[in-house]
């Protein structure tokens, strides 16, 4: 008679796929607040970049066409306006709070800042534009001047 050959076991045990189960469990709970933190941090500075070029975008307005624009904080919504021969425009338009779910508030000054065709801010007062979510904040300050400082 001829002894039997046991074959050779492959893969896992339950035991070994329960600790890389436990393992991966672990480390999905300690990582994910922080990756959701670095979302609101990116979304903060998204809505941050975003406001700059439309402020930008509203100097360029007034400059090309040789009018006065403005840039109108509305809530969460910002958008761009020229005004020519007395008809008012918006050249561009976006919703914080829908694009980077962000929350924007104006200090030291009005919602609206407008450049006359030199691409100055008329008024002269100094506006701060805050935006936040969960803690994280970020500001964009326009002087009296128009020059954009963070």
């Amino acid at each position: 008679m001829r002894p039997s050959r046991s074959l050779p076991t492959a893969g896992f045990s339950l035991v070994e796929m329960l600790i890389v189960v436990v393992i991966i469990g672990m480390t999905t709970l300690f990582a994910f607040p922080r990756a959701q933190r670095m979302f609101e941090h990116t979304n903060v500075r998204g809505a941050r970049t975003t406001i700059l070029n439309m402020i930008n975008a509203a100097k360029i307005a007034a400059r090309q066409s040789n009018s006065s624009s403005s840039f109108v904080v509305t809530g969460n919504q910002v958008r761009v306006d020229r005004t020519m021969l007395g008809v008012t425009e918006t050249v561009q338009q976006q919703d914080l709070n829908s694009a980077y779910y962000v929350t924007v508030t104006v200090t030291g000054g009005p919602g609206t800042i407008s450049f006359d065709p030199r691409g100055v801010v008329t008024g002269g007062v100094t506006t701060t534009i805050v935006v936040s979510k969960s803690g994280f904040a970020d500001s964009v300050v326009v002087d009296g001047y128009g020059r954009i400082r963070r």
